[in-house]
């Protein structure tokens, strides 16, 4: 309904309060029409019902001017004005019968009115608090009062600040006009609902092409008359969300709405950012944990994301504690297929390429989802003892990986003086597990395929290679003597191996693997291949250590290590 103004006014009728026209309140960026009635009302809801409703301060409520309650700072309070034409969505309750009582939310904010307390202003905030309306001494208002432990009828007054107080008695000051709301939700209905109708399909937080005919069919039915009631609205916003495709538990990325890159963890301290090309890498795969109703914890790189901080631009961080995240759309609609993440009221989003904190209701809090599936990365091509070489990398991720291409898995394991590669691994890695990576040469990269049924567990004890899943700095100097890094012995044909650096601060990549043996003495480890059985060597450079049993393969027992293969200590060695 039009605004209409109020015209003209009988004095003769100020006893019975204000007549004005019926308002409808449009308040920019609303997604909904309040229609105020235009005569106060004493029909409060019945047991079990809800009710719309402005409360108007009685004393005002007999004269030319206008005094409403709204919310202000966690206060109640009265705001002045000369035409009810002022009235906004700030204005407006929600009043619930529960059977025993009344409760009275504000529908902008959500907060309900909470008990009265002698000599306090009144206040508001989140929880349930019972209020009761008694009939007024003045014919048709409302006194609004609440028990205090000594069973003292607490009610609203007023104070000279224009903030009502409880008093022990029904003041007039007390007494409140009420008038029924009328709430059109069409305008909800067009930004909320309809575009999921529009653009169905089968990606996260969208509904599919069947169940987007059914919802199109409703809101036909409740959009029939332009007037969409808070029942109806309710029951296509329940429709809706019960139909989003939400995550299971398994394996995903995310994708921010606001600059289309994904989430990732690389560094040591934690951070989150967002980039582009993360889209098949392990530092952007995300774990997801689903919990009760459609909430879910989110796991990166082995650490949970954290609620962020309290307030809009604090560090968004990561942790060892599991925090579930609310997908929900705010009051902000972005396109379908994208949800705000919240935890603690508190969201996460992209300020540059940092994560930091923020509030809900903003489309630069909205991310979507995306399967993961597999990773890839690069391998390096490097000489061996083979004559044709290889190429190389290391992996290390919170993840089971259930099988590779372009690359095959070795897990080294230490032999005396000796790391022992094995055979190539034929079975899942297990998550967590480091493992160096051998492939053709020019072979560029690998892909390893996530086993998506898998949660992430620790690492075998006897692998001789640490892995990180964030990049960290190690000390890899020949005097510290514990720390070796995948790399190339210049004054060995750039054989390919496990090495000291000349840098007490070397700044190993995120999910990398590197060998830490404790009391080791070798300059460095060469990688090297029984060319007979495929049986993979890594072995020291330099003497053998004191002890070592070696024999050539025509069985005669040897003082060193000579060219060729050698049996050490019942193993084959090409030196």
């Amino acid at each position: 309904m039009k605004n209409r103004i109020l015209l003209f006014f009988f004095a003769a009728l100020c006893l019975l309060g204000n007549v004005w026209a019926d308002v409808t309140i449009s308040v920019t960026g609303a997604d909904y029409d309040y229609t105020v009635s235009a005569t106060r009302t004493t029909n409060l809801p019945t047991s079990g019902n809800s009710g719309y409703y402005v409360l108007e301060q009685w004393s005002y409520a007999n004269n030319s001017n206008y005094r409403y309650v709204e919310e202000s700072g966690g206060k109640v309070r009265y705001t002045t004005a000369t035409s009810q034409n002022a009235l906004k969505d700030v204005n407006i309750v929600k009043i619930t019968n529960t059977g025993t009582a009344y409760t009275v939310q504000f529908v902008k904010t959500n907060n309900y009115i909470q008990n009265i307390v002698k000599g306090k202003q009144a206040t508001t905030g989140s929880a349930l608090s019972n209020l009761n309306f008694v009939a007024s001494p003045t014919s048709g208002g409302f006194n609004i009062y609440n028990m205090d432990s000594s069973t003292d009828q607490l009610f609203f007054t007023s104070s000279g600040n224009n903030y009502p107080t409880g008093g022990t008695g029904p003041y007039a000051w007390g007494t409140f006009a009420l008038y029924q709301v009328t709430a059109n939700y069409t305008k909800s209905v067009t930004s909320k609902i309809q575009p999921y109708v529009n653009n169905p399909g089968d990606e996260y937080f969208k509904i599919s092409e069947s169940n987007a005919t059914i919802l199109s069919e409703k809101i036909i039915e409740f959009t029939g008359d332009n007037i969409v009631t808070s029942d109806e609205y309710n029951e296509l916003l329940s429709y809706r969300d019960e139909n989003i495709k939400y995550p299971t538990t398994g394996y995903y990325r995310l994708k921010s709405h606001q600059t289309g890159t994904y989430l990732y963890v690389e560094n040591e301290a934690n951070d989150m950012y967002v980039g582009d090309n993360k889209s098949d890498v392990a530092s952007s795969v995300v774990y997801i944990n689903r919990g009760a109703g459609n909430s879910f914890s989110i796991k990166i790189q082995g650490k949970y994301i954290l609620t962020p901080g309290p307030s809009n631009g604090n560090d968004a961080k990561t942790g060892d504690v599991e925090v579930f995240f609310t997908p929900t759309l705010g009051s902000v609609t972005p396109e379908p297929g994208y949800m705000a993440l919240s935890s603690g009221g508190r969201c996460f989003y992209p300020k540059g390429n940092i994560i930091k904190s923020w509030g809900p209701n903003s489309l630069v809090s909205h991310w979507t989802l995306t399967d993961a599936s597999s990773i890839t990365g690069n391998m390096t091509n490097a000489n061996d003892n083979t004559g044709t070489g290889h190429s190389y990398a290391t992996l290390c991720v919170p993840f089971a990986i259930s099988s590779i291409t372009g690359a095959s898995a070795y897990v080294p394991t230490k032999d005396g003086n000796y790391l022992v590669m094995g055979d190539a691994l034929e079975s899942t890695i297990e998550a967590g597990t480091p493992v160096m990576l051998v492939g053709a040469t020019d072979a560029g990269s690998y892909t390893a395929y996530i086993k998506t049924d898998v949660a992430p567990v620790s690492s075998p004890e006897d692998n001789a290679l640490t892995g990180t899943f964030t990049g960290t700095s190690i000390d890899c100097t020949a005097s510290t003597g514990t720390n070796y890094v995948l790399g190339f012995d210049r004054d060995n044909d750039d054989r390919i191996g496990f090495y000291h650096v000349n840098n007490a601060s070397y700044n190993l990549k995120a999910n990398r693997a590197y060998l830490n043996l404790t009391g080791g003495d070798a300059r460095g480890f060469n990688i090297m291949f029984d060319v007979d059985d495929a049986t993979g060597i890594v072995t020291p450079i330099g003497e053998t250590e004191e002890g070592t049993v070696i024999y050539n393969l025509s069985g005669q027992r040897l003082n060193k290590m000579q060219k060729g293969i050698n049996i050490v200590n019942g193993k084959k060695v090409l030196f």
